[in-house]
């Protein structure tokens, strides 16, 4: 979705939410708008703008589930749960496979491991979760989602989605506004509260044993971590959203337009955010109701300074590096001219986005290697290495929006951002000669823009605010 439609999508969600009463919207105790906001935006975003009548042989399809595969999965639920032993603790962790990064030959999750250090260095014990199995989710972490199936959703019919107050014309504005299917719409949030709700009843299962005093999560706008947030506050367990990138009024997650101040139930307690920018976005829309925005630094990048190890990076020459974004195109014709100008005095790295597509992927390196500079490009180090490690021995960090231009400033990297999109979402880290944003990028303004930052080679003052204070106050 490029930044016109964003900032479109975005604006009429806003108006949508002060224009309804959808902070009463309440199913089974349920707080539906931080749910429903997040499908609105996701399908828009998905579909780029597209009717979803194209997603009907695929909904259906979705109903059409085997029952022998049913079957295989309660059976392997079953003997999990027979076999799960854990024990009380009073912090719990819940992440996915896409927060984890390789690190010394084990896939860590780069925001929890620094805490677990810490608490395991305290004699204190914790429980990491993954809501999301793969290959990368070995490690001590008990992947919860396989016992998803022994768990029923709550009783709801799509009546209370329809009976809510004016949630019929709300239908009507969000039809007529994005082109959507009606009764595809109402199924698709019909679908996601029930997932939602069987998140909350596993995590009731969960906590019940654990009786934990905290649980922190990692993309709280996720089914799983929805049911997480529900489930402690039913139990009165205080939950964590743990910032993983880009925050503010452009992520649909970390800005409301309407709020009471009672709050969000299926809203974490607490955020806790990397820097003080990232803590005053989200304190415009939270300030004077029960959730609360701490400053808890990024561990990873805490834990990286701390532990000091520098890999090896071939460095023949200063390094440019550009974190990529999954949007199209996979790489801009501006972006491939300045490589091409200046490979030969810059080694150019490309870190890919975690969710880049197999197919853009193969684009980018196809018209990398159409310009004859795929060669002169490190995709390897870059994609291989921990972020931090590469940006400690970057010269300039050039991206688009995303939320490693946080980690960059944090480590005082020399920062380009491109496009009016990034230039709105860190509006607030712009520094004159050393962060700097280019809202109309082309190939001389970026070359223009490299040699002014390089001329300067001021001294870096990295700081690191750290998460230690707020675990001390969660175990005392």
């Amino acid at each position: 979705m490029n930044y016109e439609n964003r900032l479109f999508a975005i604006e009429q969600i806003n108006l949508l939410e002060q224009k309804f009463p959808v902070d009463i919207w309440e199913i089974n105790g349920i707080h539906v708008w931080p749910l429903f906001k997040k499908q609105i935006y996701f399908l828009l975003h998905e579909d780029k703008f597209s009717s979803i009548n194209n997603n009907k042989n695929r909904s259906k399809y979705k109903k059409i589930k085997s029952i022998g595969n049913k079957i295989l999965s309660f059976l392997i639920a079953k003997k999990m749960q027979f076999n799960l032993k854990i024990d009380k603790t009073p912090i719990v962790f819940s992440g996915a496979s896409s927060h984890k990064v390789l690190y010394e030959n084990e896939f860590i999750n780069r925001y929890f491991k620094p805490i677990n250090n810490y608490l395991s260095e305290n004699n204190i014990s914790f429980l990491n979760l993954s809501y999301s199995t793969s290959s990368q989710s070995k490690g001590g972490e008990i992947p919860i989602d396989v016992l998803l199936s022994l768990f029923k959703h709550e009783d709801i019919q799509i009546s209370k989605i329809e009976n809510l107050p004016h949630f019929s014309e709300f239908t009507e504005a969000v039809v007529n506004l994005f082109k959507f299917d009606k009764e595809l719409f109402l199924t698709t949030l019909f679908n996601n509260l029930k997932t939602v709700s069987r998140w909350k009843k596993l995590y009731i299962f969960i906590f019940k044993k654990t009786k934990p005093k905290a649980s922190f999560g990692l993309c709280y706008y996720s089914s799983a971590m929805f049911g997480m947030n529900l489930a402690a506050n039913e139990l009165g367990i205080k939950s964590i959203d743990m910032q993983h990138g880009a925050q503010g009024k452009l992520h649909p997650a970390y800005h409301y337009a309407k709020i009471s101040s009672k709050g969000y139930n299926s809203l974490p307690n607490e955020f806790w955010c990397w820097d003080e920018s990232s803590r005053l976005l989200n304190l415009e829309w939270t300030r004077g109701t029960r959730h609360q925005v701490k400053l808890s630094g990024n561990p990873w990048l805490y834990y990286v300074n701390k532990i000091g190890k520098n890999p090896y990076i071939p460095k023949k020459k200063p390094i440019i590096l550009f974190t990529h974004q999954p949007i199209n195109p996979p790489i801009d014709p501006y972006l491939v001219d300045a490589i091409k100008a200046t490979c030969d005095d810059f080694l150019w790295m490309i870190r890919l986005h975690p969710r880049i597509s197999s197919q853009d992927k193969s684009e980018m390196v196809t018209i990398l290697k159409a310009e004859r500079i795929l060669d002169k490009i490190d995709f390897k180090f870059a994609n291989d290495l921990a972020l931090p490690f590469i940006l400690k021995h970057a010269a300039i960090h050039i991206s688009k929006f995303s939320g490693a231009i946080i980690e960059g400033v944090s480590l005082d990297v020399p920062t380009i951002i491109l496009e009016e999109i990034g230039i709105s979402t860190f509006a607030n880290l712009l520094k004159p000669g050393r962060v700097i944003g280019i809202e109309f990028p082309s190939k001389d303004i970026i070359l223009n823009t490299i040699t002014q930052i390089t001329d300067k080679n001021q001294k870096r003052m990295n700081e690191f605010p750290d998460f230690i204070h707020l675990i001390d106050e969660l175990v005392s």
